[in-house]
């Protein structure tokens, strides 16, 4: 049922139509002066841009993993290499910020996430298995 939804979506979207990503937004912020311009960040523009402008920029930029935006709307600022990938519950270095947000791509955090080491939970079918190896082979 979804592959079909998806194909229908698919045939009516224009040629050339970017798909928007879903973006996790929260209000904090990493602090520009921890990381390296270039590389860990970019600013893509420094005049009046909207937050969907801003995002849609970084959709369209496959490096780009997030986005930092002010209400006041006066900048939009790219992250990259998942270097300030926030989500609630992070243990990411940031501050609070109440006069805007940042936004990372759920397809970094997916991807995050799935690099982080396995929990001792998702252990113990190999602790299990192991374990009766061992005592198969004594």
């Amino acid at each position: 049922m979804v592959s079909l939804s998806l194909c229908v979506f698919a045939a009516i979207m224009p040629m050339g139509t970017a798909v928007p990503a879903a973006y996790k937004c929260v209000c904090h912020a990493c602090e520009f002066a921890k990381y390296t311009e270039g590389k860990d960040y970019k600013y893509h523009s420094t005049t009046l841009i909207t937050r969907e402008a801003c995002q849609a920029a970084c959709t369209a930029e496959s490096k780009c993993t997030g986005i930092e935006h002010p209400d006041d709307e006066k900048y939009c600022a790219f992250w990259y290499g998942e270097a300030c990938a926030l989500q609630d519950g992070t243990t990411a270095k940031f501050i609070d910020w109440t006069a805007g947000e940042t936004c990372t791509k759920e397809s970094a955090l997916a991807a995050s996430a799935s690099q982080a080491p396995p929990s001792a939970i998702q252990l113990i079918p190999a602790l299990l298995l192991g374990s009766s190896l061992l005592a198969f082979v004594y």
